[in-house]
């Protein structure tokens, strides 16, 4: 066979590899070099335009090896790099009570039932529990002796210096390995988050220094915020630990057309108790002992640290390219901080604040979870001239009267530049907006998510297309005014708001 397909036409074998699985294609590749050649063409490489590479030593080290210069690596466009969530707290549950709990989804809704293990079973967690504390270990070595980011930037080198002067896409994802060593999966149901999150770090400060010093620059960068992708955030005071000074860094995020974040509150233990455990279900903590709890002001202190708001203006202020935003915010709900405690308005007005004449070119923004100020969020959107795409999801606006103008804390304002001239906007979406605790009804056509005890008119939903249709229609809206009614729509809606927005 491999005689007969070195004597087509390359037109003609690429007819035959199209129908072929990739499996099917290596092994053909392998009868020939003639036949290698004929048969690496579009299709073939096409499978080698993403990759998706876990952040450990093995991969890493297979990922420089493959993109020296020849070889199919490349080729690559588009790479997804995934940081290990290395958590042992399931196989620990399952060797100290000898069952394990088995968790099944619907949609949003999450149920676990407890089964008996057999002797198999224990000993397979035994050797599965080494395995990931060996993991722990050898990351942890990794990362101490600044391995992780030399591979990764000699990788990330080597695509540069064999041509490929811009990759597509970048994106830093997180998968959990927890009660199986040979299985990962994604952090869908919120079991160890704290392991997520430390991943989510972990991963981010690995990739900006290892691309920054590269040279390689990217269009699109994407950090822990794909589609449907749950529970998984970086802090907000970690963006702060780049080198913004550093010119490669400046010269790198210059370069990126497309922003997408994941962030979160500062993780800010209030007890002993609450810095033991992780979000997860195996946690084995003592209760019998009165946690130990940190005083008020200190809590409140950490809270207020300028490091948790600058990262994300900063990162963002240097981006002067950027056409396309997408922000998500994730809630930790610190229970004992009051939401003036937390202080999470001062992000976005940290943002607002840098914004001007830094994101002239941006066409499309998303903002989802985030808690405002009223003047802020109108300044952001005014600082963006060319902005026609506006997505404002689970946002709430609070009262800041010690604003110049005395925000009420409204989206009066928001919805009237929205539908003025002077705007550029074609396209604006508004979905489960919140004035001060208060869910938004829109007066205009649309079903309503769930019921409640007082029938309030309108729809929580907004959606406008068309410059037409958005430009002058300066749609009212109201409150509500009861309660939420106990029903399937009601709690489905709490269970993803919870999913998507927090608390984990």
């Amino acid at each position: 066979m491999a005689a007969h397909i070195s004597n087509l036409a390359n037109e003609i074998v690429e007819s035959i590899v199209v129908l072929l699985d990739l499996p099917d294609i290596c092994s053909l590749r392998l009868t020939s070099r003639l036949v290698a050649a004929k048969v690496t063409q579009d299709h073939f490489k096409s499978f080698f335009r993403s990759k998706t590479i876990d952040l450990t030593k093995s991969s890493l080290e297979t990922f420089v090896a493959v993109t020296q210069p020849g070889l199919l690596g490349c080729l690559v466009q588009n790479i997804t790099l995934i940081g290990i969530a290395n958590n042992p707290k399931g196989l620990e549950s399952i060797l100290r009570k000898k069952t394990r709990t088995v968790v099944e989804r619907n949609g949003p809704i999450f149920a676990s039932t407890e089964e008996r293990c057999s002797a198999e079973e224990l000993a397979k967690a035994e050797r599965d529990l080494e395995t990931i504390n060996r993991r722990c270990e050898e990351h942890r070595q990794l990362r101490e002796a600044g391995q992780d980011i030399k591979l990764l930037g000699e990788a990330l080198t080597n695509l540069l210096a064999n041509g490929k002067g811009a990759l597509r896409s970048l994106s830093l994802e997180v998968a959990m390995c927890r009660d199986d060593a040979d299985k990962h999966q994604r952090p869908v149901s919120g079991m160890g988050w704290k392991y997520t999150w430390q991943a989510a770090t972990d991963a981010f400060k690995t990739t900006m220094p290892a691309l920054a010093a590269s040279g390689l620059q990217v269009t699109k960068l994407n950090l822990f915020n794909p589609e449907n992708f749950l529970r998984c955030s970086i802090p907000s005071n970690e963006l702060s630990v780049l080198d913004f000074e550093d010119p490669s860094l400046q010269t790198c995020l210059r370069s990126i057309k497309s922003l997408s974040i994941s962030l979160s509150d500062r993780i800010i233990d209030e007890t002993d108790k609450n810095a033991a455990r992780t979000g997860d279900p195996g946690d084995n903590v003592d209760w019998s002992i009165a946690p130990t709890k940190r005083p008020i002001e200190e809590l409140r202190a950490e809270a207020a640290e300028e490091t948790n708001f600058r990262g994300l203006a900063t990162l963002i202020s240097l981006c002067t390219n950027l056409e396309d935003l997408d922000l998500h915010y994730f809630n930790l709900a610190i229970s004992v901080l009051t939401p003036e405690d937390a202080k999470d308005e001062v992000v976005l007005q940290r943002l607002a604040q840098v914004s001007k004449d830094h994101l002239l070119n941006l066409q499309k923004c998303r903002l989802r979870g985030f808690h405002v100020w009223e003047h802020d969020l109108l300044a952001f959107i005014q600082q963006s001239p060319n902005l026609q795409d506006l997505t404002l999801d689970n946002m709430m606006t609070t009262a800041y009267d010690s604003a110049p103008d005395a925000s009420p804390g409204t989206f009066a304002s928001i919805l009237k530049h929205c539908a003025s001239p002077s705007a550029n906007f074609q396209k604006i979406l508004f979905d489960d907006l919140f004035e001060q605790g208060h869910l938004v009804y829109f007066e205009t056509e649309g079903e309503q998510k769930f019921p409640v005890s007082i029938w309030t008119k309108g729809t929580n939903t907004l959606r406008l297309e068309g410059r037409e249709e958005v430009v002058g229609k300066e749609v009212g809206y109201c409150l509500a005014q009861g309660r939420m009614l106990g029903s399937p729509q009601a709690y489905f809606w709490m269970e993803r708001r919870r999913a998507e927005f927090g608390p984990p």
